[in-house]
């Protein structure tokens, strides 16, 4: 990165923090290499919104899931679900729930009122990703999106107007079964341990689960049992590695739109997380001690 471009980044110290938090010229640094650099000016960012604070940061409520989902559908989950696995019922494959709608199968004994997509889970060696979208798009589906042949290795349908449906092929590697997450433009690998799969009874449809699907659904979201207030998918997933560089840099990047924010909840939170997960960095420990005062 030409050197003008890292003076004219520093400069921007100068301005409103809302003004450089929203634009992306920290992950254009960590991906350009200038891992190390990102780093130590979030952490110098963070010392002068902390050097100029004397208010106490307030306890807003924190963000909770609405219980009705935000559009209305013309085709309702149900429905299309109905319809996904009549179409594919010929093709003779495994297909399982997955994420959000495994948890709503176990926890709810049916969708999460606020969730957004139906997720389903497919292995990829048991699977003919072309013969499937063929099957889908005769019986009237959409393809929404289309990354089957490269990570993620996803692919989005919807029938009308209905709710997606998300379905992940996971690949066997090296004992393990694989699938990605999204951060700053990137895959993240996740390695999850392999399952075996059983049928079940949902919406009057016989489909698999991992089984047990509580062990899948404690390695993806650690505490499942209960809905949580403060929740994300890559800081409180059991599967992200927080050794790994662009987790150590996101963590103090999102701690910062957390400071801007002012949620004390959130702060707290977030704090007690990192410095759990980070005990030998000095950054966390010497920042807690810092924000006690300002902290409810």
């Amino acid at each position: 990165m030409p050197s003008i471009l890292l003076k004219k980044t520093v400069l921007i110290t100068t301005k409103k923090w809302s003004q450089f938090v929203s634009m992306f010229m920290l992950e254009v640094l960590f991906l350009s290499g200038k891992e190390v650099f990102a780093e130590r000016l979030l952490e110098q960012w963070i010392d002068r919104f902390l050097s100029v604070r004397t208010k106490p940061f307030k306890s807003f409520p924190v963000d909770v899931p609405k219980q009705a989902r935000t559009k209305a559908k013309t085709i309702s989950f149900d429905e299309v679900f109905h319809r996904f696995f009549e179409a594919i019922g010929p093709l003779q494959i495994r297909p399982f729930l997955a994420f959000g709608t495994l948890l709503g199968y176990v926890r709810e004994n049916g969708f999460i009122q606020w969730d957004r997509d139906i997720d389903i889970g497919l292995f990829k060696e048991e699977v003919e990703i072309d013969q499937l979208k063929q099957t889908l798009q005769r019986a009237g589906f959409r393809i929404v999106e289309d990354f089957s042949d490269s990570p993620p290795y996803k692919l989005k349908c919807a029938y009308g107007d209905s709710p997606l449906i998300e379905m992940v092929f996971l690949e066997m590697e090296n004992g393990y079964r694989i699938t990605y997450g999204r951060l700053m433009g990137h895959s993240l690998k996740r390695h999850r341990k392999p399952f075996s799969l059983k049928s079940v009874q949902f919406k009057q449809v016989t489909v698999y689960v991992p089984d047990p699907p509580e062990a899948f659904l404690t390695e993806n979201y650690g505490d499942w049992q209960n809905p949580q207030p403060i929740y994300s998918h890559i800081f409180h997933s059991k599967l992200t590695d927080y050794h790994t560089s662009i987790i150590r840099f996101y963590a103090k990047r999102s701690f910062c739109a957390q400071l801007l924010e002012g949620n004390a909840l959130k702060i707290a939170h977030f704090l007690d997380l990192f410095v759990h997960k980070y005990p030998q960095d000095p950054f966390w420990t010497s920042l807690r001690k810092r924000l006690t005062p300002l902290l409810p």
